[in-house]
């Protein structure tokens, strides 16, 4: 297995007990919910009184603390030793040292007329293209699908540049759609360049959870424009650029039960992860799938641990860009301090007196929901829960009590925030530690990377694994 673990850490098995430890030492910052802050009274309730020195820090230094572990002499031991761990604990995300950054380092820049879509996409692409093109050739591939493939940002590069054939598999009709329009869009471009012998395709279909790559093909085999491509004696390379949550344990599964030569993957969204003794929190699941997200490795089941919704949620933060995001980060601070400070609001309207007040999901408000004061962001949140306003127990009298007994405690919230925020990057290494736990296992590998393959500062998820079939 290649990988670089922690400093004075000389065994994956040994950092994940460490992990898990961890977690569980700190649980009651991962198991709260940010909304029921003044609700339930958590500053005096769960945070240790010493702790409280935190609120005599001002914007910059609760960032910083975030962004670089930075932290003061006057602080307890207690705290020092938490921000420690958070560093310490963590697989080195600096894609300098990781064993396959020569390959990066020696590919082609992209071609303007080929590559599209944001600076991030293109660091992104030039990354993994080349690493795909790589071990395509090595392993002697005919083949490459991508899944999760999205606007096709991937594909054009690895058909158009590297002269491969690909097949992008996405489940939304409309990043589908979009994939295609770009791609027609290179093709007149490049019809007269003789050069380029690659070709790539775009289906729109759904991987479920415990189907192998097979069935996969056997789905799309009869798309039309497939008909020529997928044929028995063909070989293929299995990758995915940010595929989300159990997207990319599917992936896994999927190689180690199949035939293709080689696995190349970078996560994210560990928010949609599955977990037998997990459930979102509010009804919207559905039928439970037999394959779960985590764990997936037989060594982490044995330890009897879960993750947790909250706990998943809180992996997918980046606080190394707070620093360089810093109005970003000020504004969302003031989001979450406005989200707990509404849900007292909420909980004085007899809406909700025989509801969990936990329960009560808002998601999404446009921006101009918070350009307004905080009187005019709870009336949208409001209408957008369906609720009459005004009425007698839920009025603008309601709203500005509330606001006045609150908004003075408000820092509190971006202090609880920023520690379980400093938590993300163990969580996610443990997450990626438990996958190749399972490619080990599972004895079909003959090498496992997991590495950093760019900046965290240009793609916070920035961690691939690789595998080889023996």
């Amino acid at each position: 297995m290649h990988l670089k673990l922690p400093e004075g850490c000389q065994d994956v098995k040994q950092l994940v007990q460490e992990l898990i430890r961890f977690k569980q030492e700190y649980d009651w910052l991962l198991s709260n919910h940010a909304v029921d802050f003044f609700y339930c009274d958590f500053w005096n309730s769960k945070v240790p009184p010493d702790w409280h020195v935190l609120e005599e820090c001002n914007t910059q230094e609760l960032i910083n603390l975030a962004s670089f572990g930075e932290t003061k002499a006057g602080w307890p031991f207690t705290l020092q030793e938490f921000v420690r761990k958070c560093k310490s604990l963590v697989l080195p995300r600096d894609p300098s040292i990781s064993d396959l950054q020569d390959l990066i380092n020696n590919s082609p820049e992209l071609d303007k007329l080929i590559t599209y879509g944001s600076e991030k996409k293109k660091i992104e692409v030039q990354a993994l293209a080349a690493i795909i093109h790589h071990f395509t050739i090595n392993s002697e591939a005919t083949h490459i699908i991508d899944m999760g493939a999205g606007q096709g940002y991937l594909d054009a590069c690895l058909a158009y540049q590297y002269n491969h054939t690909v097949v992008g598999v996405d489940d939304s009709t409309i990043q589908t759609c979009g994939a295609q329009f770009n791609l027609n869009r290179i093709e007149k471009v490049l019809k007269k360049r003789a050069d380029i012998t690659g070709k790539v395709m775009h289906v729109n279909s759904r991987v479920e959870p415990g189907e192998l790559l097979a069935d996969i093909l056997g789905k799309i085999q009869g798309e039309e424009n497939l008909r020529d491509i997928i044929q028995d004696d063909q070989s293929w390379i299995l990758c995915g650029l940010h595929t989300c949550g159990d997207l990319a344990s599917t992936m896994l599964r999927q190689f180690t039960k199949g035939d293709a030569s080689a696995l190349i993957n970078v996560g994210c969204c560990y928010n949609h992860l599955s977990e037998e003794c997990s459930k979102p929190p509010l009804l919207h699941q559905t039928e439970t799938p037999k394959d779960y997200g985590f764990p997936m490795s037989k060594f982490i089941e044995s330890q009897g641990f879960t993750l947790g919704y909250s706990t998943r949620m809180t992996a997918c933060q980046a606080t190394c860009r707070w620093a360089y995001e810093y109005e970003t980060s000020v504004e969302n601070f003031k989001k979450h301090s406005w989200r707990a400070m509404l849900q007292v609001v909420l909980t004085k309207s007899k809406c909700f007196k025989d509801i969990d007040p936990s329960t009560i999901t808002i998601g999404r408000l446009g921006r101009g929901a918070f350009k307004h004061g905080f009187k005019e962001y709870c009336i949208k949140a409001i209408q957008k829960l369906g609720l009459p306003y005004p009425t007698e127990d839920l009025d603008e009298n309601t709203i500005n009590e509330v606001e006045e007994l609150y908004s003075c405690k408000m820092f509190q919230v971006s202090v609880v925030w920023t520690l379980r925020a400093m938590m993300a990057e163990a969580i996610e290494s443990l997450i990626l530690l438990d996958r190749v736990l399972f490619l080990e296992e599972s004895q079909s590998c003959k090498d496992i990377w997991l590495a950093p393959i760019f900046k965290q500062l240009d793609s916070p998820r920035n961690m691939v694994i690789v595998a080889t079939r023996k």
